[in-house]
């Protein structure tokens, strides 16, 4: 490739912001490619469309008004309440805005002939802590697992180190600060604690028939989901000692 290839890549409006990540291979295709697709058009309008619905509607007015507003009313009597609806809302009004900013880029893209990674696949209604991070920011997942986990991995033979530090560089990929680092040890916490109890769950016994097996998921999503969603009480304040004062709030210990 030569280098208005490379400034194609590295300024490419869709991605430019905050991605998906999009690997300069693929990139390289696809501007080699690209023909005029009449489907291809119509698919990437639709998805325009739908991501600014996301943000609009769903982020801005259900999670970031509708939600606020449940908030107040129950912020006096109930604050532990408040806090758990504040950490949900926080982190709702994030998947739609960002999800919908994705849907926005990929859509826009496939406009110009070009294919973008998806970034999400219903990632609250992850199985486990690991099964989310293959479902939420797909393309800085893979990109950490590739880029961190592996070679730290290979070089160290310490799966558990090598997923902290993973989760570290994925936190301080977003901002620099504590409390993306407290954010990206919980996570990194979670994930190894998963591990560890996956590779020893097989000598627990196993839930009996499809009822059992339903119940089973169903706890498993429950479980995660609220791992995940008390873990946005670190993103959504401004700091870390806000973000400890939040999370005693949380469990009734400060009024």
């Amino acid at each position: 490739h030569g280098l208005l290839d490379f400034l194609a890549y590295m300024f490419f409006l869709p991605t430019l912001m905050v991605g998906p990540i999009n690997l300069f291979g693929d990139f390289a295709r696809d501007l080699n490619r690209r023909r005029f697709d009449g489907a291809m058009l119509s698919r990437g309008l639709e998805r325009v469309l739908f991501g600014y619905a996301k943000i609009v509607i769903l982020g801005n007015y259900v999670a970031s008004f509708l939600v606020a507003k449940a908030i107040f009313k129950v912020q006096a009597g109930n604050p532990a309440l408040a806090q758990y609806l504040d950490c949900l809302r926080h982190g709702a009004n994030l998947y739609f805005q960002f999800s919908g900013y994705c849907d926005v880029a990929i859509g826009f893209a496939a406009v110009m002939g070009f294919r973008i990674v998806e970034n999400f696949h219903y990632p609250f209604i992850a199985r486990n802590i690991n099964d989310f991070w293959n479902r939420w920011h797909m393309s800085l997942s893979s990109f950490c697992r590739h880029y961190v986990f592996t070679p730290v991995a290979s070089a160290m033979r310490l799966p558990y180190v090598a997923i902290l530090v993973s989760m570290l560089v994925l936190a301080l990929w977003h901002e620099f600060s504590l409390r993306y680092v407290a954010w990206g040890v919980y996570h990194g916490a979670g994930i190894a604690l998963w591990q560890v109890f996956n590779a020893h769950r097989h000598r627990l016994p196993g839930p009996g028939g499809p009822v059992g097996k339903a119940l089973v998921q169903a706890l498993s999503i429950f479980v995660t989901l609220n791992f995940v969603i008390v873990g946005f009480i670190f993103t959504k304040e401004p700091d870390l000692p806000a973000a400890g004062a939040a999370f005693l709030r949380l469990l009734g210990l400060e009024g």
